[in-house]
């Protein structure tokens, strides 16, 4: 089984760097990961797999640090099947809603409070960061919807005021992640791509 570190660390770059919903993030096998995508097509609720939010599948582009993360995690796992949870709850099943909510409070509390942000920092906010970043990456709003499973005009009421204050095309979203990092003392993972 994994240990609560590498559990919390990769659970929250799953949230923050693919823009999962937290079921989603915790319905993932590794059958899901491919070599350039993750494929969200499940997700958690009270402890059963059933369709995502929207009952839309989509494939997310995995960025190189939560490439690094995932390749770290699986191999300190034992390399389990594809059909293994990428987060499972202690017994190898699905999480129920009490231990989501307990891993919300302490280790993940925990490490936003250990990164320096506001202990009120919720667990959604790493979504919306995620989108955030790839708007200031220079995604317009029909590729943001997607990668986050919304329609545009649902991405568009969220994010308009983001779209307005970020602009475009300023950032390598893959550098700003290292960067923050860095930035934070945390470990520098680079892949080959990044070099």
């Amino acid at each position: 089984m994994y240990k609560l570190g590498q559990e919390r660390s990769s659970l929250d770059a799953g949230l923050a760097y693919a823009g999962l919903r937290p079921g989603e993030a915790l319905a993932l096998q590794w059958g899901d990961i491919g070599e350039h995508a993750i494929h969200v097509l499940r997700s958690v609720s009270f402890g059963e797999a059933k369709g995502t939010k929207t009952g839309a599948r989509r494939s997310v582009p995995i960025l190189a640090p939560l490439r690094a993360d995932l390749n770290e995690l699986r191999m300190a796992s034992g390399r389990p099947p594809n059909s293994a949870l990428v987060f499972p709850a202690p017994d190898g099943g699905l999480w129920d809603d009490g231990r989501y909510r307990r891993w919300r409070r302490g280790a993940f509390k925990s490490a936003i409070v250990a990164a320096g942000l506001d202990p009120e920092t919720r667990v959604y906010d790493l979504r919306h960061a995620y989108a955030s970043l790839m708007i200031k990456s220079g995604l317009n709003v029909v590729e943001v919807a997607a990668r986050l499973g919304h329609s545009p005009s649902v991405c568009l009421g969220t994010y308009a005021h983001v779209f307005e204050e970020l602009g475009a095309g300023a950032i390598d979203p893959e550098h700003a992640i290292l960067a923050a990092r860095l930035k934070l003392g945390a470990k520098q993972v680079l892949s080959r791509g990044l070099r």
